[in-house]
This record gives C-alpha cells, structure tokens and sequence, in this order.
C-alpha cells in the first residue's frame, strides 16, 4: 500500500512539473512590417492595382515581385502583369516563373 502511494505520489509529482515546463508564454505579438496583398484569378481593375503599387511604395523605391506559379500559364501571366504594373507606373517589376520541363 505505502508503495502505491509513493508511486501515485512520485507520477503526480512528475506530472505537475512537466505540465509547469512545458508551459509556453504567450509570444509577443510583432507589429505589421509591410502588406501581402494576394491576387488570385478574375478582374484586376486599375484602381485596385494602382492600391496595390501605392502600398508597396512601388511607384518610387518599393519592390513588387510576381510570382504566377498557380497559372495553368505562367510565363504568360507573369509578362501580362507585368506590362500591366508598368502601364500604371511601376518600376522593377522582375517576375520569377517555375515551369516544368
């Protein structure tokens, strides 16, 4: 009996302690360090892709990148948003396309 109890005592013991370490603190939360602005399929109107440049600061010094990966087209896509940000005066608008060979 006084052997049972040592053992419940000894798992209560333990548990408690792995519970204490294993509990995390909240993580600060950092704050917004820039935009993630997702275009997916549909229309682009102008004033939503003028928003889009305005944000990334892409009519001066801000840096847009293309990625049309999700397209049964890619290299298409990513040329016709890329003429398309450049009419609107974006500068530097490189577009990475993974094609498979």
């Amino acid at each position: 009996m006084q052997r049972n109890n040592i053992l419940i005592s000894t798992i209560a013991l333990l548990l408690t302690f792995s519970f204490l370490f294993c509990a995390q603190p909240n993580p600060e939360v950092a704050e917004p360090n820039g935009y993630l602005f997702i275009i997916g399929g549909g229309k682009r109107p102008n004033s939503m892709m003028k928003r889009f440049i305005e944000l990334a600061d892409g009519f001066n010094r801000g840096k847009i990148i293309i990625l049309p990966m999700a397209s049964a087209a890619p290299a298409e896509t990513g040329q016709y948003q890329e003429v398309q940000l450049c009419e609107l005066g974006a500068k530097a608008i490189p577009s990475i396309s993974s094609q498979k060979k």
